[in-house]
């Protein structure tokens, strides 16, 4: 039992440093989201590893957000209106400037109102 303890052990440290790196690429990629990333790197810490988690949820910029979503499932209304921005940019883009076909634009408008929902439906601070 103790191997099966220390693989899973180790598989989610390398889950959380995988989406850590994700995150850190995401906050020089605009098209790359951060926070998600960063939630997910919270959730496999929080899963035997508090010491990076307790770095993770501390970060000066981040962290109060990775706080309200881990312990109260909020979305502040600026990080929503920034997400809402992004994802109405994103998939606006190829839209407006790529030649697609009709199902692939019905599907990039399904995605964009389901996350835009999605966002919207959560509590906010």
């Amino acid at each position: 039992m103790a191997s099966a303890r220390s693989t899973k052990q180790w598989l989610t440290l390398a889950a959380g440093h995988f989406f850590v790196a994700l995150g850190i690429i995401g906050t020089v990629l605009p098209i790359v989201p951060t926070v998600p990333f960063l939630l997910l790197a919270a959730y496999f810490y929080n899963k035997g590893h508090p010491h990076f988690h307790h770095k993770l949820m501390n970060l000066p910029k981040i962290g109060p957000l990775l706080v309200d979503w881990d312990q109260h499932k909020i979305i502040r209304t600026e990080a929503k209106a920034g997400a809402i921005f992004l994802i109405v940019m994103l998939f606006a883009w190829p839209l407006y400037f790529g030649r697609q076909n009709l199902g692939i634009t019905i599907t990039l408008i399904i995605i964009a109102l389901t996350l835009i929902t999605y966002i919207v439906t959560r509590k906010s601070k």
